[in-house]
This record gives structure tokens, C-alpha cells and sequence, in this order.
């Protein structure tokens, strides 16, 4: 049997299958400043620089900066109260602050963990990168303390869900929860 008649392996299958995924998710914007379909999708950014990164964006990740955008200077929130707000999970909010193209404008070090720790920034978890968000977040006037030489935001710089969907307004209208039907 030559080459030409083999099926793909597994692993080229599902690789496939996710770029098909990918491609179907990528949005182009549809006016100026980026306002992709969605809830909550408008972004306040220069067309020059939507533009330009505008092959790597998904609905979801205009959401996730739109929203970021919302988060005050000297507050904080969680990945978890994103995630509650954007009907998501905080590792995929995580995933699109990851690279996030439009920092500071999209103020990303402005999301921690729930305990209130750095936890991430630029892709790193540690060194100079998390120095460097705690760094951007005392020159907002957030409050750090630190325990075993972790940085940990003061519980009163963090918006709460509630607060989160406050300053997003009907941008982000809230999913009621699923239902089980009745037996």
C-alpha cells in the first residue's frame, strides 16, 4: 500500500480538528475599534492595532479584553470572577490573557488568582515577569503583601464578581444556570 492511501494517524486527525475549530472561532472586527459579535465585545483600541492582530482574535478573547478594559486603575479581580461573568473558566480566561497583544491598553496584570496572588503575567508564572505585574500594580496604588516572598493583592483591591458585573453593565448580560429537568 503506498503512501497516497494511508489514513492519517490519530494525533494528525485531531491536530486537524482543532485548526478546523480555530479557524471557524477567529473573527475579523466588523467596525472600527473592534466591536466582533458577542455580548460585551466592544474594545477601545487604535484601528491601526486591532488591525494588525486582528488574525489572532476570537470572540471570546474580545470579550475577555473588553471586560479587562472595564477593571478600574488600584483594583484588581480574579480569574474566577471573569470567568463567572463571562460564562467561562478561569484557565480559559488565563489562556487569553496569555498573550494578550494590547497591554497596557488591555490592563491584564489587573487579574489574579482567587488567593490573590500574581499567578501569571506574559506568559510566565515567576521571575522577572511576575515582579514586573506587582510592580505595575503598586504604581496604581493596589496594596501587596507577602508571605514566603509571594505577592498577594490586599482583599480590598479585589472586585468581586458582583462589583465585575456591576462596571460591565448589560454588556455582559449574566447566564442563569442550567436547569435539570423534573422527574
Amino acid at each position: 500500500m503506498g503512501k497516497s492511501n494511508q489514513l492519517p494517524t490519530k494525533a494528525k486527525r485531531t491536530k486537524d480538528a482543532a485548526a478546523r475549530e480555530e479557524k471557524k472561532t477567529r473573527v475579523k472586527p466588523r467596525e472600527p475599534h473592534g466591536n466582533a459579535s458577542g455580548p460585551g465585545a466592544h474594545l477601545e483600541l487604535p484601528e491601526d492595532l486591532l488591525k494588525k492582530h486582528e488574525s489572532s482574535l476570537t470572540d471570546f478573547k474580545m470579550q475577555v479584553y473588553a471586560l479587562t478594559q472595564k477593571i478600574p486603575a488600584g483594583k484588581v479581580t480574579t480569574y474566577g470572577a471573569m470567568a463567572e461573568v463571562l460564562g467561562s473558566s478561569p484557565r480559559a480566561v488565563g489562556g487569553a490573557l496569555r498573550n494578550n497583544p494590547f497591554a497596557p491598553t488591555v490592563p491584564c496584570h489587573r487579574i489574579v488568582a482567587a488567593s490573590g496572588a500574581m499567578n501569571g503575567f506574559s506568559g510566565e508564572t515567576a521571575g522577572p515577569q511576575i515582579d514586573k505585574k506587582a510592580n505595575l500594580l503598586k504604581s496604581e496604588g493596589v496594596k501587596l503583601t507577602f508571605t514566603s516572598g509571594d505577592a498577594r493583592v490586599e482583599t480590598s483591591f479585589v472586585l468581586s464578581k458582583e462589583d465585575l458585573r456591576n462596571l460591565a453593565g448589560d454588556a455582559f448580560p449574566t447566564k442563569s444556570p442550567k436547569k435539570s429537568p423534573k422527574k
